[in-house]
């Protein structure tokens, strides 16, 4: 950070400690002070991880470290999950001692398959159409 950047940053968090500056607007500045987030490769990630004996989930919560590649091959992602949905995702993965998310990745898994597909009339009377020609 800059001489200059750090000279803003100190006196927007005297105003903020004063109250003139809100708390929000206070965290937008000082995630606009956070230095850049360079890009690192899955093998580089997995050398820092080794390097510095750190787990992987302490290490993707470092803002200092590179949290858009898994060296697992998985993206890091916010989404929202009806209540329902994630209460019985949850339940079945209690129930077969795994993870709700690895049950929810296989779930998305089929569902992206062909054979997963759901059968539509359109798909079930082109079959039907076939299957009565061959006949």
């Amino acid at each position: 950070m800059s001489r200059l950047l750090k000279t803003l940053h100190k006196t927007a968090k005297d105003f903020a400690d004063i109250g003139l500056i809100d708390p929000h607007t206070m965290g937008e500045f000082d995630v606009a002070c956070l230095p850049p987030v360079k890009d690192h490769t899955a093998d580089q990630i997995k050398r820092l991880l080794l390097g510095c004996q750190a787990s992987q989930a302490v290490f993707a919560t470092s803002p200092s470290t590179a949290q858009k590649v898994d060296p697992s091959g998985k993206t890091r992602i916010s989404i929202f999950i009806d209540d329902d949905i994630l209460a019985a995702f949850k339940s079945r993965a209690e129930q077969k001692g795994q993870g709700y998310q690895t049950l929810m990745n296989a779930a998305l898994r089929t569902a992206i398959q062909p054979e997963g597909m759901p059968v539509t009339v359109e798909m079930l009377r082109r079959v039907l159409r076939e299957e009565l020609r061959v006949a």
